[in-house]
Order: structure tokens, then C-alpha cells, then sequence
């Protein structure tokens, strides 16, 4: 019988193959105010290929296969995690990123005001908006804003960094 750490970390990054499939398969016909949402529900996609693959490994008992699907997921969940929060996710949101991505569809060079017409704080503000609102985090009721979530993964992250934040800069 194969090893078995060879069959969990094979169906760990097997089903993060998928979910990079679905990913750059059909996130390109997506707008942007549904990509969160659309990230969750692309994770959701890769459970049943990590299920399966934890569920078909050869003699074991039920206890041993719930632990296999356990460690399927963390490695699944830790690489998916990953791609979003250090490859997906600067590329979509980083100003900086932006910026090399307008000046590098250029011939040459850019004048100023040819970059602030396609790329400027109201337009950073805008997306922003568009793509929380379309997440659900906000709401938009006439020309306010207001939370509609405030527990899931950005939220954390948020708290955790400020905590972070505070403590290196404790005096």
C-alpha cells in the first residue's frame, strides 16, 4: 500500500489543482464585486475532491480516513489560503501593482495626466466600494455605506494586524 503521508499530501495539492483550475478557468468572465464571494464559493468546489480522495484511501477505518480528511483539508485550506491572500489578492488590490500594470500597457511613456484619467483615488475608492458591496461586508443605502459583517477571514486578519501593530510599537 502507498504511503499514506504521500496519499494525504497528494489529495492536499490535488484538490488546490482544482481549485487553481476553477480559478483561471472562470474567474476572467467574473466581475469584480462578486470575487469574494466567488472565491468562497470556488474553495467550496475543491471540498468534495478533498473528501473523496481521503475517503477512497485503501484499509482504513473510519477514524483513520476522518484523519486523513482532516489533514487534506489543512493542507487544501493552507494553499488556497495562500494563493489568495499572497498572489490573488495583491494583484487585484495593490495600488502599486495597479499602477506597473497601467504604466507597463503603455508604448513608452505615460504623462501624468493619462494615468490619473485611468487610475486615481476616486476610481481606487470606487472599486473598493463595489467589491465590498458586492461581498456583502457593506451596504449601500443611497449615498452611505454601512457594515454588514463583521466576522469573517479580512475582519480577523484586520484585528490580528492591529493587535500586531500595537505591540511592535508598544513603548
Amino acid at each position: 500500500m502507498p504511503d499514506p503521508d504521500i496519499l494525504v499530501l497528494g489529495a492536499g495539492v490535488a484538490s488546490f489543482g482544482f481549485f487553481l483550475l476553477v480559478h483561471v478557468i472562470f474567474f476572467r468572465f467574473l466581475k469584480p464585486k462578486v470575487l469574494i464571494n466567488a472565491i468562497y464559493i470556488n474553495f467550496c468546489l475543491g471540498l468534495p475532491a478533498a473528501i473523496w480522495s481521503a475517503w477512497t484511501v485503501a484499509d482504513y477505518s473510519g477514524a483513520e480516513k476522518a484523519i486523513c480528511f482532516i489533514l487534506v483539508l489543512i493542507i487544501y485550506g493552507a494553499a488556497a489560503f495562500a494563493y489568495v491572500l499572497c498572489i490573488f489578492g495583491p494583484y487585484e488590490t495593490s495600488i502599486r501593482m495597479r499602477l506597473i500594470r497601467e504604466l507597463g500597457g503603455s508604448t513608452g511613456q505615460t504623462p501624468l495626466p493619462d494615468v490619473l484619467r485611468r487610475y486615481n483615488t476616486a476610481i481606487i475608492l470606487e472599486n473598493r466600494l463595489t467589491r465590498l458591496v458586492g461581498s456583502q461586508d457593506l451596504a449601500k443605502k443611497g449615498d452611505t455605506y454601512h457594515l454588514r459583517k463583521t466576522g469573517n477571514v479580512f475582519f480577523i486578519m484586520d484585528t490580528v494586524a492591529q493587535k500586531m501593530h500595537a505591540f511592535i510599537h508598544a513603548r
